[in-house]
């Protein structure tokens, strides 16, 4: 089977959805079935995948695609996917596509597979404009039309989308894999990584992205801010890949000033090594379709503490703590459980490690490649 993947999101520069690309493909090339993966990137912005790309068996094909030729997103999106797209599919002659990202061309005739990470913006339409969400509707009822089958990363989304959009071809669940993760085995070399890098001497906990609202900052910043002194004295809450034009004012608004520490950029190597030394993550997200920093932390042998909703006690498996993420007093409870209550963290870190490992590159690439394959014959 000769499988094609659009690529189109590198030339974004979305960290997130590179890494997810990038290993998915390298890991569909390493099944043993003999398949072929051509990576499909736009030539500029110059995002080269290739060093992500780990099999030498995966063919990045460069697309001739100008980003700064558009001023407009949405023009830029249509022109990729409906037009240029479907000319580079005619040439590299796949027997599917995958659109890894909600995309799908309507101009090439194919097999075709999306991944759908999420519906939020129907499940939890607060978050966005009107507008937005009107857009976001328009786009995904579009592609789901176009498609031959569905991926969902949780059942949660699966559940969502039959919800709100009802799609007419058969929907497979294929859940994540962790991008980054520490290692529960190097927490000492991890923690004195982070005191030179990043200058955090103290124990910390970490919370991962809460850029969105619906991240839930300023709730786990309340928590944090609620936890006795006695807890807090000694204790930073790390917030990692969040700019400082949020980071700074929420702090500031919470009287977290010199308790915070923010960081905008991180390597992987450093983000592993945060995910090792943290003394537990906290993730009171207001909604996820999967939820990551969950599996990522748990591989790290580090407790989680994570929303009770959408995706999340899917995913957590159990094995980590759930709170109402609209209580900060609940989150505060639950840290404070962690940090005090005997045996609690280790049994954490035990079931944490138990579930992490039910997540694999290798079982993604299956299951997804069981989708691709089913969509020949639909």
């Amino acid at each position: 089977m000769r499988i094609a993947i659009d690529g189109y999101i590198a030339g974004l520069g979305q960290s997130g959805f590179i890494s997810y690309i990038s290993r998915l493909a390298t890991s569909l090339s390493e099944l043993p079935y003999g398949d072929e993966v051509v990576l499909l990137v736009p030539s500029e912005p110059a995002f080269d995948l290739t060093p992500l790309v780990s099999s030498t068996s995966v063919e990045v094909a460069i697309v001739e695609f100008c980003h700064s030729d558009f001023v407009n997103r949405a023009d830029r999106d249509t022109a990729w996917l409906q037009y240029v797209l479907p000319q580079a599919l005619v040439r590299v002659k796949p027997d599917v596509l995958l659109g890894p990202t909600n995309g799908l061309p309507r101009g090439w005739p194919g097999p075709k597979v999306v991944t759908v990470h999420d519906v939020l913006f129907k499940v939890l339409p607060q978050y966005s404009t009107p507008d937005s969400v009107r857009l976001y509707e328009e786009r995904m009822a579009g592609v789901l039309a176009l498609a031959d089958r569905i991926i969902t990363v949780s059942h949660s989304v699966a559940s969502d989308l039959e919800k709100h959009f009802s799609p007419q071809v058969a929907v497979d669940v294929v859940h994540l894999a962790p991008s980054i993760a520490g290692r529960a085995d190097v927490t000492c070399a991890a923690k004195e990584r982070v005191a030179t890098e990043l200058g955090v001497k103290e124990s910390f906990m970490l919370s991962v992205s809460p850029i969105h609202a619906r991240k839930n900052l300023e709730g786990t910043l309340r928590a944090f801010a609620e936890l006795p002194v006695s807890l807090r004295a000694g204790m930073k809450l790390v917030l990692a890949w969040v700019p400082e034009r949020i980071a700074a004012p929420a702090i500031d608004d919470a009287g977290l000033s010199g308790h915070v520490v923010y960081t905008e950029r991180l390597t992987d190597e450093t983000l592993a090594d945060l995910y090792s030394a943290a003394d537990l993550l906290l993730f009171p997200s207001f909604g996820e379709g999967f939820g990551l920093p969950i599996v990522e932390a748990m591989h790290s042998g580090t407790p989680v503490i994570a929303g009770d909703n959408t995706a999340m006690p899917e995913v957590s498996g159990g094995a980590g703590l759930l709170v109402n993420p609209h209580s900060p007093e609940d989150i505060t409870q639950a840290i404070a459980r962690v940090l005090t209550e005997p045996g609690l963290r280790d049994s954490l870190v035990a079931a944490g490690l138990s579930r992490a490992e039910q997540f694999s590159w290798r079982a993604t690439a299956e299951a997804t490649r069981r989708s691709l394959l089913a969509s020949l014959s639909t």
